[in-house]
């Protein structure tokens, strides 16, 4: 899932209850994985830094040292 802009501003009390029980329901079975931009060692992270910029990671960024 990417982001979407919803229109009804009573989308929210709609669809919250559904919402939390799918996403702990896919969390804990584990078919909804989120997405992660890893950058490996200390020396990198500038690099992973300016991607978070420029777009060119998607996710989290996360760095691993």
């Amino acid at each position: 899932m990417r982001g979407f802009i919803v229109g009804d501003p009573g989308m929210g009390d709609k669809y919250s209850r559904e919402h939390q029980e799918n996403d702990q329901q896919w969390t804990k079975d584990g078919s909804f994985k989120a997405p992660t931009h890893e950058t490996e060692r200390i020396g990198n992270a500038a690099d992973g830094l300016i991607g978070i910029f420029y777009g060119s990671n998607m996710g989290k960024a996360v760095l691993k040292f």
